[in-house]
């Protein structure tokens, strides 16, 4: 599952909406899933990917058995890294 509602969330707690530096922008994603659906549990800084696209993994905390994945995307220049 993709959470909209906790991405949008958490870009609104970002100072401007963004935490990076000027010319370096975001995207965000959220993802709950069940920990038993993913080889290993992901670390922070790891890469992820979310249908083709490309994350880092920001945060990644377990409750029940369920995973909340926080995961982000930054590009500079148009292009993602």
């Amino acid at each position: 599952m993709i959470a909209n509602d906790a991405t949008e969330s958490r870009m609104a707690d970002l100072h401007g909406g963004r935490r990076t530096p000027d010319g370096l922008y975001g995207d965000c994603l959220t993802v709950c899933t069940r920990a038993a659906d993913l080889a290993s549990v992901p670390k922070m800084g790891t890469r992820f990917k979310v249908d083709g696209k490309l994350y880092i993994v920001d945060s990644c905390s377990e409750d029940d058995g369920m995973l909340t994945i926080v995961l982000g995307a930054y590009r500079m220049g148009g292009a993602y890294l």
